[in-house]
């Protein structure tokens, strides 16, 4: 009876990792540009590779996509709307004329105002019904990305259409109030993203909408030293800083600045002229979308070295994409158990049989380890079948199994109780 009661409570255990979403990539669709457009928000799964809108919206286009904890924040023209992860619920909207882009500090969203913005361009709102706190007084004109490094905010701040400057403004969020205003000069004309590393703030410009080259500005926290380091390649957008690399657009395609030498190491990772970039640190993979913003828009998936893996045909005008990996980053005890992961009998005792028929990819590796993660065996495959593993030396009690293809990884939790 004891038996039969601690097998049940793993079902339940592991039925009820299998309610969970999948990781995925979250894609905000604008749709063709216009007053009756309608913006559509979906989710391309990652272990099923299947697509999904999940919601949609009036509105004339999409700016960009946030992602803390199980919520997801979506800035679309005039509407900022916030999301459950896990639900794909829409659980707040408001009407944000110009909300460009969205950062988090505590329990507030920080919130960029551009083009057609009233009232101030930086706001701080409450990060569960969206509602305004403050206003920021004071910020140059339209802003764009935001980088939070403690009590500051540090926003992007292109001005406006035209200009011929760019700053960055320095907000204390503590006190609600600008402290400066970095001034860029002509070397932040267009500047957009921005991203924190090593004590430093980088932002990319674009200096024009057809310049032959761009700048990726410099800022050191500690110290308020300002570098430009001019990039003989037209820059337009960032995907990310990953292990002393800023990935952007650098020439046709996505590539990589390397910080310590300041020179372009790559131009080539992901050839293309994409709307839209993001990375996956934990799996090391590289997402772009394509689009001709009338007829069709497509979902890329790139490896680490620059090698398409995967694509999905999604809305018109995929401008803003990110990556929930949530349960990808969690302890070997919570990760996800893939649906399509069948381990039986159960429990086990000398065999152990892994039904593999409905993972996307073949199996590639496995193993099994217990639960403080020590591995008991390991075995590499070639398989999508039904496969058939010797237990005979595996101690009783709970395991983990892990099936490994492509860079993905499905897990499943298993008892042996018989020798």
């Amino acid at each position: 009876m004891t038996r039969f009661f601690t097998f049940f409570a793993c079902f339940l255990f592991v039925s009820t990792l299998r309610a969970q979403v999948h990781p995925q990539v979250i894609v905000a669709n604008g749709g063709v540009f216009g007053p009756g457009n309608i913006v559509k928000i979906g989710s391309w799964d990652l272990v099923s590779g299947s697509y999904m809108v999940f919601d949609s919206f009036p509105a004339r286009s999409v700016q960009h996509v946030f992602l803390h904890g199980r919520a997801a924040f979506v800035c679309a023209d005039s509407v900022l709307v916030r999301y459950n992860l896990d639900t794909y619920q829409r659980e707040a909207m408001q009407i944000v004329p110009g909300v460009r882009q969205s950062a988090v500090w505590n329990d507030k969203l920080i919130v960029s105002k551009g083009y057609g913005a009233l009232g101030d361009f930086v706001e701080v709102r409450n990060i569960a019904d969206l509602s305004l706190d403050y206003g920021v007084i004071g910020v140059a004109g339209e802003a764009e990305g935001i980088v939070v490094v403690e009590d500051t905010a540090f926003v992007a701040v292109p001005v406006g259409f035209g200009a011929a400057t760019g700053k960055i403004s320095v907000i204390n969020l503590a006190s609600h109030m600008q402290m400066r205003e970095i001034d860029l000069d002509t070397n932040g004309r267009i500047i957009k993203n921005m991203y924190f590393h090593d004590g430093k703030v980088f932002s990319v410009n674009q200096i024009g909408y057809f310049s032959p080259y761009g700048i990726i500005s410099e800022y050191e926290v500690a110290t308020r030293a300002l570098v430009h380091h001019s990039v003989g390649l037209p820059t337009s957008q960032g995907a990310g800083i990953y292990q002393g690399k800023l990935y952007a657009t650098f020439g046709a395609g996505l590539g990589a600045w390397e910080i310590q030498s300041a020179t372009v190491t790559d131009t080539n990772l992901c050839p293309g002229y994409w709307a839209a970039m993001a990375m996956d640190t934990v799996n090391q993979r590289f997402y772009v979308t394509e689009t001709d913003y009338a007829t069709y828009g497509k979902l890329y998936e790139y490896d680490w070295n620059g090698t398409r893996t995967d694509s999905v045909d999604i809305g018109v005008s995929p401008e803003a994409i990110a990556v929930d990996n949530y349960l990808l980053t969690q302890r070997p005890e919570q990760a996800m158990a893939a649906p399509t992961l069948q381990a039986y009998p159960q429990p086990f005792g000398d065999k152990l049989s892994l039904d593999l028929r409905g993972l996307p990819y073949p199996a590639e590796r496995v193993e099994i380890c217990d639960m403080t993660g020590r591995v008991l065996l390991t075995e590499a495959v070639a398989s999508n079948g039904i496969l058939s593993l010797e237990t005979k030396n595996i101690p009783l009690g709970f395991h983990l199994v892990s099936v490994q293809g492509r860079g993905r990884n499905w897990t499943c939790k298993v008892l042996k109780m018989m020798e």
